[in-house]
């Protein structure tokens, strides 16, 4: 009986397995938000507390946001059916040229299939490189308040009402907010979601989602 318990107790539990590392997870980098008041506030109105964020996009970052929404799933499919018709001409040149067709065949196939991959390959690598030019590496300082975003980069200043007209997305542990006006360039604004602290991510979360139209693609 002895040998028995002594068995039993032994026995350790299984070891919990480690989650899986997933591409949306968000890595905190360290920056550590700060709550700010509302400086313009008037002195009749209610003093309003905002959370400041200050943070620089990497290249990887701002090819990752222009990607997606420069080539978003319409364009993604319109290109894959251009470059699909290519390559499918392309065989088809292949084959007459096969059958001992005319000797154009031969040079109409390299060229539809030249076409397809331009297709495929060109606005890819068009979008990453005006990525990575529209990137300057500066500083980015965004306050959100309950009705507003400020942000500030570069001397430009830019404020977003949180007024549900403009367009946000999560997306791979970045914030895309979209807006009518020209802001550096384009109405872009991106947003890394390592860059805020912990323990006020759910209140930056909760007021994205509350005062813009939170896009699902």
């Amino acid at each position: 009986m002895s040998d028995k318990r002594t068995e039993e107790e032994t026995v350790q539990p299984p070891e919990p397995e480690a989650p899986e590392d997933d591409d949306d997870t968000i890595r905190w980098d360290g920056s550590e938000a700060e709550m700010v008041a509302d400086e313009d506030a008037e002195a009749y109105e209610e003093t309003k507390t905002a959370v400041k964020i200050s943070y620089q996009l990497t290249d990887e970052e701002v090819c990752r946001a222009f990607l997606h929404t420069s080539l978003n799933r319409k364009r993604r499919l319109f290109l894959g059916g251009l470059a699909a018709l290519a390559f499918v001409l392309s065989v088809v040149s292949f084959v007459y040229y096969g059958l001992q067709a005319p000797s154009d065949s031969l040079v109409f196939g390299v060229l539809f299939a030249a076409a397809g991959a331009a297709v495929l390959v060109l606005p890819w690598l068009s979008v990453r490189r005006h990525a990575r030019e529209s990137n300057d590496h500066g500083e980015y300082t965004v306050k959100l308040y309950p009705d507003l975003i400020e942000a500030e980069h570069s001397g430009n200043m830019l404020e977003i009402p949180l007024d549900g007209t403009s367009v946000c997305e999560f997306y791979k542990g970045l914030v895309l907010l979209q807006f009518d006006r020209e802001y550096i360039g384009g109405s872009l604004l991106i947003l890394p979601l390592r860059s805020v602290e912990p323990s006020v991510l759910a209140d930056v979360e909760a007021i994205l989602r509350s005062g813009t139209h939170v896009a699902r693609r």
